[in-house]
């Protein structure tokens, strides 16, 4: 795909957000495959990563978009006072990118609506929810970086 004709194309510019994965597979490729291709000439960029910052503010953009209207609560009111909006910097900017922080949102959600009863809820994600959830995607991230897991 990286040595075809319309990416040669005088004029013609494309961005092409590719999944990682490929990553092992252009490695993997012959001198004669790189020489051709000329990865080098083609910007190519290995990794684009997010800073905790702007991974937040994605996520409580998503919290906004997901209330109803007038009644947006903030990222941090859903944990309770042990996670503050700094940890959550911290622990957003190791997810590197927004497909991993709601694939872990996802997984914290769920864990914590597993973890109460619909007669007695529980509004406020704990520390200890958080951090737990938080370990095991990391532990997860990690092997699939190391190519040993499913994506």
């Amino acid at each position: 795909m990286l040595d075809n004709k319309l990416l040669k194309h005088p004029g013609l510019g494309l961005k092409l957000l590719l999944p990682i994965e490929l990553e092992r597979l252009i490695d993997r490729e012959s001198h004669e495959f790189h020489q051709r291709a000329r990865l080098d000439k083609q910007n190519l960029i290995r990794s684009l990563e997010w800073t905790g910052q702007s991974l937040f503010d994605v996520a409580a953009a998503r919290v906004a978009a997901c209330a109803a209207e007038g009644r947006s609560p903030k990222l941090e009111g859903l944990f309770d006072s042990s996670i503050d909006e700094r940890r959550l910097v911290d622990a957003f900017a190791g997810l590197r990118v927004p497909r991993h922080l709601f694939k872990f949102m996802y997984r914290l959600f769920t864990q914590h609506c597993n973890a109460h009863r619909d007669e007695q809820p529980v509004w406020q994600i704990s520390g200890a929810t958080f951090e737990s959830v938080l370990a095991m995607y990391r532990r997860d991230q990690a092997a699939l970086d190391r190519g040993e897991g499913a994506g």
